[in-house]
């Protein structure tokens, strides 16, 4: 195999962020930099340690514990940050869209929001953005827990169904798989056997379909039944969150996939 991937755990949720990189040309995308400020530098030190170029930022989707990484890892390496194009709002307008559920004016500096506090799971956490800073906080009344999200820049490139691009000599294939968001992507590597599959699938079970924007039950099954589900067993899974698995254990096991 010529293919390196790193996991690490990072941010407050907990989210896998990959390192991926074509061990015999040295170059390297970053996958979901869900990081808090300053995690960043375990991943960039292990890219030095192995004198990786790190060329794209992916986010498999526009969720802010995917993305609040972004700006610091851009700003560090210089890469591309490329998401799929119906959720390119989400990296620099999460705080809107979230306004435009609850009614709240943009120019509000906090509100109720449906998000649930992922510490104490308490429901209707306040939503504060810090301005010129780019940074939200959301704030759970309830136990106090406060995580910061960092608001990313712009993508550099929109993704799309289909899409192929090369890191080294590694070609990945953008399946477009919505369902958890309108613009959920996995990248499957035919030629190493691996598909880095976002929140669209984990082991045992499979993505939230109850996002306010966005998420479908009837298109997230459909994107595992016909995007994932056809690729060969054997391919290793990488999801967002949790630990690794094979297409064929879920087909196997996974209860959300039995019917």
């Amino acid at each position: 195999m010529s293919i390196f991937v790193q996991k690490f755990v990072v941010g407050l949720v907990p989210t896998n962020s990959y390192l991926v990189a074509c061990e015999e040309i040295k170059d390297a995308m970053i996958i979901d930099p869900g990081h808090s400020s300053g995690e960043e530098k375990d991943v960039l030190h292990e890219a030095v340690e192995h004198h990786f170029k790190i060329h794209y930022i992916i986010n498999t989707h526009g969720h802010p514990d995917h993305t609040s990484g972004n700006k610091e890892i851009k700003h560090d390496t210089g890469a591309r940050i490329m998401v799929h194009e119906a959720d390119k709002d989400w990296l620099t307008s999460t705080f809107e869209l979230f306004a435009d559920i609850v009614g709240a004016d943009h120019n509000a500096s906090s509100f109720q929001s449906p998000l649930a506090c992922t510490k104490c799971h308490a429901p209707n956490t306040e939503l504060e953005k810090y301005g010129i800073q780019g940074i939200i906080v959301i704030h759970c009344k309830k136990c106090g827990f406060s995580p910061e999200i960092w608001i990313s820049p712009p993508a550099d490139s929109l993704l799309k169904d289909g899409d192929t691009f090369l890191i080294g000599n590694l070609e990945f294939k953008v399946l477009h798989t919505p369902g958890h968001s309108a613009g959920g992507i996995c990248l499957y590597c035919e030629k190493e056997g691996v598909v880095f599959v976002g929140d669209t699938l984990f082991k045992g079970s499979i993505g939230r379909y109850d996002i306010p924007i966005g998420g479908s039950e009837e298109k997230l099954m459909e994107s595992i039944k016909t995007k994932l589900l056809v690729l060969p067993d054997d391919t290793v899974v990488y999801p967002g969150h949790g630990d690794d698995t094979t297409i064929g254990d879920e087909r196997r096991n996974n209860v959300y996939l039995q019917n």
